[in-house]
Parts: structure tokens; C-alpha cells; sequence
């Protein structure tokens, strides 16, 4: 089986991670424990999040630039882009503007559209206005929207002219497209975001928790450790490796593993060392046996 090492990849931390950290300081951080690029989120995913000011012209987003111009890291993605009945293209020209400015090569999107007609439609729009802002137009498969599998989600994308899917490892499982086997269509896979956690659900959380930059996340115990209760990639069950053996070698890959409580009693600084470090792991590990029907 073919499970490169971490030096052959592109090894990103994206924003959720650390979302209470800034734009410019999550790339101060990235760089100063060996990530080699950062996703930020520039848009929140619903409505009463907090928003980074980060538009373009912003002084925020003026900052950012300058540190990434002192540092090795680069942008790998902006998000998130949510596709809702109502979307249109122009409601996301902002955010687009602002991912050509920080030299993104994604835009992170997920579905909160029912229908999968105008759902592809709209995604199809944003992929064509995207591309003229020299970015990839992703769609992640979520647990909490109305594309939760792989297989939907490819299925959307594959209407657009070069618009691709994000390959979230603790949503694929949550919503179920490992167990119902289903087929990753190489050509469509943007990147890959690594986290960790049991493979029968996510056990007992407290649904209280403060979630990170006010989001307003259901109340339940998947909702919650998507946002703010993950593990490090290793440290659970998941699939990591039969994952990274399912795209292709030189696929960036980001970890998405915000855990709230960790990183208030360690930082922002060593949480990220250790996420660094895990992937690291993770990359030159053996696959596991995986059992389906544990899901």
C-alpha cells in the first residue's frame, strides 16, 4: 500500500483548529512549528459566528499579508462558503477577492440547499466565478448539512467544470460514507482534513461547552466535537491511513482538530506543535485493519 511519508507532502493547519486565534497569528503559529501552509476562515459558516475582520482592504487582512511575506507559510484555503437556497454567486465575491489577495488556491464550501439540482447549479456558478480568482471551488461532506456523504457530494461536484470535494476524515465517518463504502473519485479531491475519535460516535460530551467564536452548532455530542472536541490525528480509531491510501500521494494534507479545552491549558503555540508532530505520525504509519460494522 502506497502511504507516503510526511515529506512528501504538503502538511496545512487549518483554521478551526485554532479559530479563536487571528489570521495573522495562526500564520505566525503555523510557521513557527513547521506547518507549511494555513486554511482561514474568512466567512462564517452560519449566521452569529463571529467574524475575523478580514475583507479585502482590512487592516486585519493587511497584517496577515505581511506575515505571510515574513514567513514560509502560504494560504492553502479561505472558507466557508455556505450554499444555501438563496446563495448567489455575488453574495461570495468578497470572500473570493479576499482568497485571490492571500493567494489561496481553494474556497471551502458545504451545502445547506435540500434541493441537489439547484444545489449543483449554484456550486457550478461559484466554480466558474471562482476560477476567474485563480481558486478551486471545494465542497466538504458534512454530518450537519444536507450533504453529509461522499457519494452525494461527488455527485454535485461532477456537474461543475472543475470544482472538487474536501475530504473531512471525521465527517466521512460521522456521516457514514466509510461504512457504506463508498469510492473516492480521485480526480475530484481537493485536499484532506485529518482529526481523530472513536469509531462508534463521539461518546459523552458536555453540549454546554462554549463553542469557539460563538458557533451556533446543535446542541448534540457530534455537533459539538466537530467544532470543539477532537482528537489529534492518531489518537482515536478513525481510518487515517486507508484514507490517505485512497488519494493521490501528493495530496495536501490539513488537520482540523479543534479541541477546545486542550488548547486552553496548553496554547495555541504547543497544541499546534503537537498537531504538527501527529500528523507527522500518522503519515508514516501502517494502515489498520478497519472494521465497517463498528460504524
Amino acid at each position: 500500500m502506497d502511504v507516503s511519508g510526511a515529506g512528501a507532502r504538503e502538511i496545512g493547519l487549518d483554521h478551526l483548529t485554532l479559530v479563536d486565534v487571528s489570521p495573522p497569528e495562526l500564520v505566525a503559529v503555523a510557521d513557527a512549528v513547521g506547518f507549511d501552509s494555513v486554511g482561514l476562515r474568512v466567512h462564517p459558516a452560519r449566521a452569529g459566528e463571529q467574524r475575523w475582520p478580514v475583507r479585502t482592504g482590512s487592516p486585519m487582512l493587511l497584517d496577515t499579508t505581511a506575515r505571510l511575506r515574513d514567513s514560509r507559510v502560504r494560504v492553502h484555503s479561505v472558507e466557508v462558503l455556505p450554499l444555501a437556497a438563496h446563495t448567489r454567486v455575488a453574495d461570495c465575491e468578497s470572500v473570493l477577492a479576499t482568497g485571490a489577495r492571500l493567494g489561496a488556491r481553494f474556497v471551502g464550501t458545504f451545502a445547506e440547499d435540500p434541493d441537489t439540482d439547484r444545489l449543483a447549479d449554484t456550486f457550478a456558478a461559484l466554480t466558474e466565478r471562482a476560477r476567474d480568482y485563480g481558486l478551486r471551488a471545494l465542497l466538504e461532506p458534512m454530518t450537519q448539512s444536507s450533504v453529509s456523504t461522499v457519494g452525494h457530494a461527488q455527485r454535485v461536484v461532477a456537474r461543475s467544470a472543475g470544482g472538487g470535494v474536501l475530504l473531512d476524515a471525521l465527517h466521512l465517518v460521522r456521516g457514514g460514507s466509510w461504512a457504506a463504502g463508498h469510492v473516492l473519485d480521485r480526480a475530484l479531491v481537493g485536499y484532506v482534513q485529518l482529526s481523530d475519535g472513536r469509531l462508534d460516535g463521539p461518546g459523552e460530551l458536555d453540549v454546554r461547552l462554549p463553542l469557539p467564536r460563538r458557533q451556533p452548532i446543535p446542541s448534540t455530542e457530534v455537533g459539538v466535537e466537530s467544532v470543539a472536541a477532537r482528537l489529534l490525528p492518531g489518537e482515536g480509531e478513525l481510518p487515517l491511513a486507508e484514507l490517505l491510501a485512497a488519494v493521490p500521494a501528493d495530496t495536501l494534507v490539513s488537520v482540523e482538530a479543534p479541541a477546545v479545552r486542550r488548547v486552553a491549558l496548553v496554547g495555541a503555540v504547543n497544541y499546534a506543535r503537537w498537531a504538527r508532530r501527529a500528523v507527522d505520525a500518522v503519515l508514516t504509519a501502517p494502515a489498520r485493519t478497519w472494521d465497517r460494522s463498528r460504524t
